[in-house]
C-alpha cells in the first residue's frame, strides 16, 4: 500500500580511490530501485550492493559545507568542498564572497560555478549547482573542548537535509551530498527525511491519456496500490567521494583517509525510510486506514522479508484472550478490531549456538529458561487507534482530524520492526499492535461501564476518551505471559498531559529498569531523536482508584501522563491467578514472576508539527521515534555481543 512514497534514494555508495586531479568522482552501487516500503529480495530484507562492486557515477549537483567565521577564508570550507572549490578553480570561493554567506547552521546557498575549460574530457562531469551549506562554528573550541559525536551526526543530518531541499527547489535530479562529521550514515538519514513529502492522495495535472482511466477507481485502492507512480520532482542522491587533495591545516580533517562506508549510507537510509512510512502510516485519512487496512498493510510490508511472521487476529481471538478492556474500544465502531502480531527471529543471523540456553533473572536469580534460538529479546507494543473521536466523552470538533495520527504507536513500532528485518539484525524481536477505532454509538462503550481485562483487573470507564491504555493493557499482559520476553518497550499517544509537560522537543519515557533506560536513552542520543525520563511512582496510582472496581481508566487533571503510566504498569503480571485469562505459572517456591523491565513512551507531544520545524522536520505527522526504536535493538544486540563473548 505505501511501496511508493516519495523518497527514492540511490543505492548504497562508497569512496572512490580516484585522484582528485581526474576529476570529483562519485561512487555508487546500485540494485533495484529503492521506494519506501517495497519488497526487497536479498537474504537479509536489505538492498545489498551490486556484485561489481561500485562503478563511477556522475550529478548534476552537490552538496558541501562552509564554517561559520568572522571573515571569509578557504580555511572555513571543509576538506571535500575545499577540494571541489579547487576543481571549479576557486569559483565557489569566489561566489560565497559576493553572497555574503554567514556559514550558520542551516544556511544555504544554490551557486551555479562554470564548468573550466581544463576540466578532462573523460573525467565525470562537474555538477553544475552546489548547495554550500553552513555548519556552524568550528566543533573544537579554544579551551580544547569538543562537539560530542552525536551533536556532530545531527549537524551533519540538518546540513544534508537543508542542502537537497535547497537543491530539489532549483530542480536537482542527482546530488551528490559529502559525508558531513564522516557520517554517510546521518548524511543519508538527513536527506532522506528532507525529501519525504505526502502528496500521493494529491491529483496532478497530466498529458497521459491513461489516466482518464483511473477515474472509477475509488481512494481507497489508489491508496492500497503498490504500483502508484512516485513523485517526479524527488531527486536521487549520491554520496560524495572524498578526495586526495592538500586541506589546510586549521581544516581539521584527522580521519580523511579513512574510506567512506557504503554500508553506513544504505544503514542510514534504511533507517529513515522507516521513519518516512510511519509519517506516511500516520498521514493517512482514517477511512484509508482502517483497522482491517493496517493489518493487510503490515502483511504486505513483510512478505518478502525474511524471517519474519505476520499474524492478524480477529474479535472472536480477542475475546477468547479475556481482552475486554481492548474489546470495550472497538464496540462504537462499524470497522472491526484487529490484533497483530508481527515475529522477526533473526537472534541466530549472530552465529550464536542454538543448545545453549538462554538466561534471565527471576527474583534474584539467574535461571535457564529457553534455548537461545527461542528466546525473545524484546518486545514492541504500539497503540493503534486509527482514529479517535473520543468515544461518548467526545473530544472537541476543533483539531479533530489529526486524531488520524493516534496510531502514531503502532505506526512507529511497526516501521521499527520493518527497518530490523531489513537490515538483518541478529535479534528475535515481537511487536504487538492492537487496533480499533473509537467512535460513539448506541453500541459505544460508555462512562461507569466496568470491564475486566485479561490479567483479571476491573477497570470502571471513566472516560471513554482514555481510551489507549485500555488497548494498551491487554496487550502488554499477553505479552507478559504469552511472551515472556526480556525487556518490553511500549509506545503510544498517549496523553496530551505529556504535551504539557514536554512539548514538541521531546517523547517522554517511564521506565522500571535503570539500564533499560539508559538504553533509550543512549539510542536517543545517537539517532538525534530527543527523549526525557519520566517518573514512575506508584503513588500516582492512587488518582486511579474507583469506589466499583479495581481501577478507572482516567484520574483528574494533575499529572495525566504520570498516572496513566503508573496504571499501565498494573497489566505487566496477573492481579490473581485465576482470574487471569492466560495461566500464569508460578516459581517453585510459589511466587509469580517479576515483570520483566519495561519502559513506556509516551510520544503524544511529537506527534505533528503544525509547521516546518527545519528541513528535516517538515509540517505534519512526524514519525517519532522510529529510529530511537531501532536504535535500541541495535544496543541490545552489541550488549548481547559483550555478554556472549
Amino acid at each position: 500500500m505505501f511501496r511508493n512514497l516519495h523518497a527514492k534514494l540511490a543505492n548504497a555508495v562508497g569512496a572512490s580511490s580516484a585522484s582528485a586531479r581526474a576529476g570529483l568522482v562519485i561512487t555508487t552501487s546500485r540494485t533495484n530501485s529503492v521506494m519506501l516500503g517495497r519488497r526487497f529480495s536479498s537474504k537479509n530484507g536489505a538492498n545489498t550492493a551490486n556484485a561489481n562492486g561500485n562503478t563511477a557515477a556522475s550529478a548534476d549537483s552537490a552538496v558541501i559545507g562552509y564554517y561559520q567565521g568572522d571573515s571569509p577564508s578557504l580555511e572555513r570550507f571543509t576538506a571535500t568542498a575545499f577540494a571541489l572549490n579547487d576543481k571549479l578553480n576557486n569559483s565557489l570561493f569566489t561566489m560565497l564572497e559576493q553572497a555574503n554567506f554567514s556559514g550558520a547552521l542551516g544556511e544555504a546557498r544554490v551557486l551555479y560555478p562554470p564548468t573550466p575549460d581544463d576540466h578532462p574530457s573523460d573525467a565525470p562531469p562537474l555538477p553544475v549547482r552546489v548547495a554550500v551549506v553552513g555548519l556552524g562554528k568550528r566543533a573544537a573550541a579554544a579551551n580544547g573542548t569538543s562537539m560530542s559525536k552525536e551533536a556532530a551526526w545531527q549537524t551533519a543530518r540538518k546540513a544534508a537535509a537543508t542542502g537537497v531541499k535547497a537543491l530539489q527547489g532549483v530542480g536537482a535530479k542527482k546530488i551528490a551530498v559529502e559525508a558531513f562529521a564522516d557520517s554517510p550514515r546521518a548524511v543519508a538519514e538527513g536527506a532522506t527525511l528532507a525529501l519525504y513529502s505526502f502528496d500521493h492522495l494529491k491529483t496532478k495535472a497530466s498529458t497521459d491519456s491513461s489516466s482518464s482511466s483511473t477515474q472509477s477507481s475509488s481512494l481507497a485502492s489508489e491508496a492500497s496500490s503498490t504500483t502508484s507512480s512516485e513523485s517526479t520532482t524527488t531527486p536521487d542522491v549520491l554520496l560524495l567521494s572524498r578526495t586526495a587533495d592538500p586541506v589546510p591545516a586549521s581544516s581539521a580533517t584527522p580521519t580523511q583517509g579513512t574510506p567512506l562506508s557504503p554500508d553506513a549510507f544504505k544503514t542510514g537510509r534504511i533507517l529513515a525510510q522507516a521513519q518516512n512510512l510511519a509519517r506516511h502510516l500516520m498521514e493517512m485519512p482514517a477511512n484509508l486506514l482502517t483497522p482491517t487496512i493496517f493489518a493487510s498493510t503490515a502483511e504486505r510490508e513483510f512478505a518478502d522479508l525474511p524471517h519474519v511472521t505476520v499474524t492478524v487476529r480477529d474479535e472472536a481471538w480477542v475475546l477468547k484472550h479475556g481482552m475486554h478492556a481492548f474489546h470495550a474500544v472497538a464496540k462504537g465502531s462499524k470497522e472491526p478490531l484487529r490484533f497483530v502480531e508481527v515475529a522477526y527471529r533473526g537472534r541466530n543471523l549472530l552465529g550464536s549456538d542454538p543448545e545453549q540456553t538462554a538466561r534471565v533473572q527471576v527474583n534474584q536469580d539467574e535461571v535457564a529458561v529457553e534455548k537461545r534460538e527461542d528466546v525473545i529479546d524484546l518486545v514492541l507494543v504500539g497503540k493503534g487507534v486509527t482514529f479517535d473521536s473520543g468515544g461518548v466523552s467526545i473530544k472537541p470538533a476543533a483539531g479533530m482530524a489529526l486524531m488520524r495520527g493516534d496510531m502514531g504507536g503502532a505506526a512507529t513500532v511497526l516501521a521499527a520492526t520493518h527497518a530490523v528485518a531489513r537490515l538483518g539484525l541478529p535479534i528475535n524481536l515481537t511487536t504487538l499492535i492492537p487496533l480499533a477505532e473509537n467512535m460513539p454509538s448506541g453500541s459505544a462503550v460508555k462512562p461507569g461501564d466496568v470491564v475486566r481485562a485479561s490479567n483479571g483487573l476491573t477497570i470502571e470507564i471513566d472516560n471513554t476518551d482514555a481510551e489507549g491504555r485500555l488497548l494498551l493493557a491487554d496487550a502488554l499482559f499477553y505479552a507478559t505471559t504469552h511472551l515472556r520476553p526480556r525487556a518490553i518497550i511500549d509506545v503510544a499517544t498517549l496523553t496530551g498531559a505529556i504535551d504539557v509537560a514536554l512539548g514538541r522537543q521531546y517523547a517522554g519515557v517511564f521506565a522500571t529498569h535503570e539500564a533499560l533506560w539508559a538504553k533509550i536513552h543512549k539510542a536517543a542520543q545517537v539517532a538525534g531523536d530527543p527523549v526525557w525520563r519520566m517518573p514512575l511512582d506508584p503513588s500516582y496510582l492512587a488518582a486511579m482508584q474507583s469506589s466499583v472496581a479495581d481501577l478507572k481508566n482516567a484520574g483528574d487533571r494533575s499529572a495525566g501522563a504520570c498516572t496513566a503510566a503508573a496504571f499501565l504498569y498494573q497489566f505487566l503480571r496477573p492481579a490473581l491467578p485465576a482470574k487471569a485469562a492466560l495461566a500464569v505459572e508460578p516459581l517453585a517456591n510459589g511466587d509469580l514472576p517479576a515483570p520483566c523491565p519495561w519502559a513506556h513512551v509516551d510520544m503524544a507531544g511529537v506527534m505533528h508539527h503544525g509547521k516546518a520545524v527545519d528541513a528535516m522536520n517538515g509540517a505534519g505527522m512526524t514519525g517519532r521515534p522510529t529510529r530511537v526504536l531501532v536504535e535500541v535493538v541495535r544496543g541490545l544486540i552489541e550488549e548481547r555481543k559483550v555478554r556472549d563473548e
